[in-house]
């Protein structure tokens, strides 16, 4: 599909298989061509990492969502937990969960105590360490520290996170980062690790946008909403929260 088709022609070689020629190894592409790479759910089995008789961790790629929703049609992995049951009385269950736009390791619990177990300990900060990769926009200190309450609020369709007062219905957020790597192409991009000590929805991204100035590459929704992007809207740059 060329860049100079009409949005009406993209749409349709997305939405209706006949239009859309199937790439194959020698398929000719020529410069800036786009090509469409469907959104399937290879078999789960396949992505499993570890296994052991209390849990099993998957390799979760972007585009799988955890939970079934009105958008998300058959795409969800709740209906394919039954494939990873070997031999258990029941399928296992999520321990956590991973956005959408997220890839890395999800563990699931194989049976209730495993489950009820992990719950207790994440509880206590005892459980793990997690470690969270990404890719921003701009240049973050070496190391250091967001403490920023967050709080969902409703934008169009769907929730957001938004930097609120503990006072005003806030709940208290903390992540902690390092600056793995830094790029000075297309304006500056920073690779960065961060470990989150709180669970709240959609922290790092926030974090990210809010509390360091510097969006994820490619974030749909905090680009516009962080300072970078109402900068170019004439926006102030007011935040709730410490950075260090």
């Amino acid at each position: 599909m060329a860049p100079e088709s009409s949005v009406d022609q993209h749409q349709r070689c997305v939405k209706i298989p006949r239009f859309r020629p199937q790439c194959l190894g020698k398929t000719s592409v020529k410069p800036q061509d786009f090509i469409y790479f469907p959104k399937t759910m290879s078999p789960v089995p396949k992505r499993v990492i570890y296994k052991d008789t209390d849990f099993i961790a998957i390799d979760k790629p972007i585009g799988w969502t955890v939970n079934p929703g009105k958008k998300v049609g058959n795409l969800h992995l709740q209906r394919l937990l039954p494939t990873l049951q070997f031999g258990m009385e029941e399928p296992p269950s999520f321990v956590h969960r991973l956005s959408t736009e997220m890839s890395g390791v999800l563990l699931l619990a194989r049976h209730p105590a495993a489950k009820a177990y992990a719950k207790d300990m994440i509880a206590q900060r005892a459980f793990w360490q997690r470690d969270f990769w990404a890719l921003v926009c701009g240049r973050t200190p070496k190391t250091g520290q967001v403490s920023m309450p967050l709080a969902q609020e409703r934008l169009g369709q769907r929730n957001v996170a938004k930097p609120v007062r503990e006072d005003d219905g806030g709940l208290p957020a903390m992540t902690e980062y390092n600056a793995l790597r830094f790029s000075p192409l297309c304006g500056g991009l920073t690779l960065l690790s961060m470990n989150p000590y709180s669970g709240r929805y959609h922290q790092t991204r926030a974090h990210c946008a809010f509390g360091l100035r510097a969006p994820m590459l490619g974030d749909p929704i905090y680009y516009e909403l962080s300072w970078p992007g109402r900068q170019r809207e004439g926006g102030d740059r007011s935040v709730v929260g410490s950075t260090t």
